[in-house]
């Protein structure tokens, strides 16, 4: 029943009906338990919760079997596509999206995106159809237009895309995007959810309808109330079956917009009959309707051949004091029921037909001038497409002919002059086949005058002669590596002549492009053959990926850029990747390396200092014998890497990940390990003095035999380390978990005589102790007697100190 509209209807003959009054109930009213806003909400709330676990369950399955799983296979691309998609859309960065996954993540994480999508789109549809979601339907809600009927397509579509989440949502993105909150995603989420509150509370000023609800034009009411009122419009009074019939189809037809504004419904006779009220005597602004002692209870007589008839007529009566009126119920007996439907004057849609009808003559002129317009617009067009197809076809045949024409004079070129000649002509004509053509007769030429013509034209050239040039030095290594196994030395200086072409025309072009946004493949290049040059470049974003760059130098080269937003961490940086690259004896000085990718690389005997490889993920890397001076590597990932007798002094390695890392025989003076990761890493023989272990985890350690002397381990987890034989002089224990640990031989202090009885009679001086008071040894290994009356004496906590 339309909420804007007075219904009166009748109940049936009691010969054949039970009164209303005395009707059983046949269910609670479940909206008198709980009010309808409360369950409303929590309809909301328990959509939003189920789409959410259906995403974040299968996705959080995939991440555990991905851990779990050692095979690898690459990202299904469809996951690929939606994860740049989203990682663009939030700035996340690029070097958190997996592309190596387990087969089993694959599966769910589809399902992750499979099923939200599915269930939403179920419910959407139920929605549509029923006006009611599942979770809806648990608690007694639906979703209506102004006459009862379900909201359909338009108006689901207008009241859950845009009104309830896209408008909240998009401007929760705006202001984030926009207003110096980019790219911090907890002041996105907070806006967003924040919004979405707001929009939802609109509904405090209206008891059905919040701001999407008048949006798309629908309400929301209780079940119970819809389907009373259902019960009402089509018979609670029985009558025979042509009369029901006819009521139901009146009642069809009121809801289905048949019948129009301000008319009245009749039942008499087994027909219906429509009849016109006036507007003015319901709605005359000089009084008001007052129901307030109006008598609904129906009257039922019986006359007529179908034996039942009933009407209800309502009477108005207006207080001239107060300017109101009265309603009050007469019955009175006629030969039919009769139904009076009462609906408000609503607005007429808006049809075009009927303006063309009401002004013709502009129709026509506005006919007449788009029909030229459009007319004179495709002529133009169209001879602008054909000469510029025929100047760009003119023009290739031109380029064409001179290029066949070089390309004969090369091949019939005599002297290695005009040979060389004709190849310098080459690079410097504009044709898409000129750099493919130079690169094969690269891979094909065999004098060494020649092949250096070549790589000037492919210098000239510029970025372009890059990727053939990558393709051209993977080929070499295959051609050298068969030439090799048969022995013969002089097809294998021509192989390194050209590879060593390559190189150099690699890092000239590197050297003199201005930087570009453009994807640079430089995968497994050999440029070990060349101390190749790329000092103070910009190579952000270029993928080095198993790229011999043996002896390289790189000094000052900038392996990182914030791109055009100019904001770090964002999807748009961009990241050199020099996964599996080898980088042995490079000279990365003053490198900024910030967030790149080394995972696995080679870096042995590299000179870092003064670099930044800040949150850089060089996983199961080897440093071993680098030289990291002074340098910046907080929240860098070492997992599993290997820094066997690198020289890592001064440098800062705050919240970097060691986990498992070999520090063997390493050199860590003054380095700053706080609250890092260095569980079960191994420091034999290692010197770490006056380093800063402060909150750092060090649960399984192993320090044996390392120089540890001023070391600052206050608050740090030492739980089951091994310090057998380990120097910790003037080393600050205090606050730290020592469960577990092992502490034979371990030296405290300089004994002040080898006597151990003097020893014990002996005053330890102050300024010489070990900062140990109030720390916990009591479930410490291996303590022998010198230990423990040292410790004892400096305040230490032992069940055995007095």
């Amino acid at each position: 029943m339309a909420p804007n509209s007075i219904n009166t209807n009748q109940n049936s003959n009691p010969k054949t009906t039970q009164p209303a009054s005395s009707k059983p109930e046949t269910k609670p009213k479940f909206r008198l338990v709980i009010p309808l806003r409360i369950r409303r909400g929590a309809a909301t709330l328990v959509e939003v919760s189920l789409v959410a676990v259906a995403a974040v369950v299968p996705l959080s399955l995939g991440q555990g079997a991905n851990e779990r799983f050692k095979e690898r296979v690459p990202l299904n691309p469809v996951l690929v596509e939606v994860q740049e998609s989203i990682a663009q859309t939030l700035a996340l960065p690029r070097n958190l999206q997996p592309v190596q996954v387990a087969p089993l993540t694959n599966l769910l994480w589809s399902g992750a995106l499979l099923l939200p999508i599915l269930w939403g789109g179920t419910q959407l549809i139920f929605l549509m159809t029923t006006g009611q979601t599942s979770p809806k339907r648990w608690f007694a809600v639906a979703v209506v237009r102004a006459d009862g009927s379900p909201p359909g397509l338009l108006r689901v579509m207008i009241r859950e895309g845009l009104g309830r989440w896209g408008l909240p949502i998009a401007t929760a993105y705006g202001i984030w995007r926009y207003t110096g909150a980019f790219p911090d995603l907890s002041i996105l989420l907070i806006l967003v959810g924040g919004l979405i509150v707001v929009e939802s509370a609109t509904v405090l000023f209206d008891r059905r309808r919040s701001f999407h609800d008048r949006l798309a034009g629908t309400y929301v009411v209780d079940v119970e109330w819809l389907e009373e009122e259902t019960e009402i419009e089509t018979g609670e009074m029985e009558f025979g079956e042509t009369e029901l019939d006819d009521l139901k189809q009146a009642v069809r037809e009121r809801r289905g917009g048949s019948i129009e504004v301000n008319q009245q419904v009749t039942y008499i006779d087994g027909n219906i009959v429509v009849e016109q009220i006036p507007v003015s005597s319901i709605l005359d602004p000089a009084f008001s309707l007052d129901f307030s002692e109006a008598d609904f209870s129906p009257s039922v007589t019986a006359e007529g051949n179908s034996g039942n008839s009933a009407n209800f007529s309502p009477d108005f009566s207006v207080n001239p004091n107060d300017n109101s009126a009265s309603f009050a119920a007469h019955h009175r007996s006629t030969s039919a029921p009769a139904i009076t439907t009462i609906t408000l004057p609503s607005s007429r849609p808006f049809h075009l037909w009927s303006l063309m009808r009401r002004y013709p003559g502009a129709t026509l002129l506005t006919a007449l001038v788009g029909s030229i317009s459009l007319v004179l617009g495709t002529f133009v067009g169209t001879q602008v497409y054909i000469q510029g197809e025929t100047n760009q076809r003119n023009f290739q045949q031109q380029q064409n002919q001179v290029f066949l024409s070089l390309v004969n004079q090369l091949n019939q070129a005599r002297s290695v002059e005009e040979r060389k000649g004709v190849i310098l002509a080459l690079g410097r004509i504009e044709d898409h086949r000129v750099v493919p053509f130079l690169v094969d007769l690269l891979a094909r030429e065999r004098s060494p005058s020649s092949i250096e013509t070549i790589e000037q034209a492919l210098v000239a050239n510029g970025l372009i002669s890059l990727p053939p040039l990558q393709k051209l030095s993977q080929t070499l290594q295959n051609d050298l590596q068969t030439a090799i196994r048969r022995a013969i030395k002089e097809e294998q200086d021509l192989v390194i002549t050209r590879q060593k072409s390559v190189a150099r025309s690699i890092a000239k072009i590197l050297t003199i492009s201005v930087p570009t946004t453009q994807k640079i493949d430089l995968s497994k290049v050999d440029f070990s053959s060349i101390p190749v040059v790329l000092e103070g470049l910009e190579l952000a974003g270029i993928n080095f990926q198993g790229t011999n760059l043996f002896n390289a130098n790189l000094r000052y080269g900038q392996f990182f850029n914030a791109g055009e937003d100019k904001i770090e961490r964002t999807y748009d940086d961009r990241i050199t990747d020099f996964f599996r690259a080898n980088l042995q004896q490079v000279d990365l000085t003053g490198a900024r390396a910030t967030r790149a990718l080394m995972v696995e690389s080679n870096i042995s005997w590299s000179a870092i200092n003064k670099a930044d490889f800040s949150d850089s993920n060089l996983t199961r890397a080897n440093l071993s014998g680098a030289q990291i001076i002074n340098s910046q590597f907080n929240r860098v990932n070492l997992e599993q890497a290997s820094l066997t007798g690198a020289n890592i002094g001064d440098s800062q390695f705050m919240g970097a990940n060691f986990a498992q890392a070999n520090l063997g025989k390493a050199r860590a003076i003054n380095s700053n390990f706080s609250r890092a990761n260095l569980t079960k890493t191994n420091w034999q023989l290692a010197d770490a003095s006056q380093g800063n272990f402060s909150g750092a985890n060090l649960i399984g350690a192993d320090l044996s035999n390392s120089k540890l002397v001023g070391a600052n381990f206050t608050g740090a987890n030492l739980q089951n380390a091994s310090f057998q034989n380990a120097d910790l002089r003037f080393a600050d224990l205090r606050g730290t978990n020592l469960a577990g640990a092992d502490f034979q031989g371990v030296v405290f202090f300089t004994p002040p005589s080898a006597d151990p009885d003097q020893f014990i009679r002996a005053v330890i001086p102050k300024e010489s102790s070990t900062m140990v008071q109030q720390v916990d040894f009591s479930r410490v290994k291996n303590l022998d007697r010198r230990q423990l009356t040292y410790l004892c004496s400096q305040g230490a906590i032992h069940p055995n100190c007095p």
